[in-house]
């Protein structure tokens, strides 16, 4: 069974907090990042801007 954009929409309008992404119509749910990753994508940001 393929998913939509629609669908992945409407189950995020159901759970806000998840991070979703739709691949080949599959819905893959990501982990919430923790402080270490949020940590490293702030440095990364940093280092571009700069």
């Amino acid at each position: 069974m393929f998913l939509s954009i629609t669908d992945l929409e409407q189950l995020h309008t159901e759970h806000p907090e998840w991070q979703m992404k739709l691949v080949e119509g599959k819905i893959v749910v990501s982990a919430p990042s923790d402080y270490e990753s949020e940590e490293i994508g702030a440095r990364l940001s940093t280092f571009l801007n700069t």
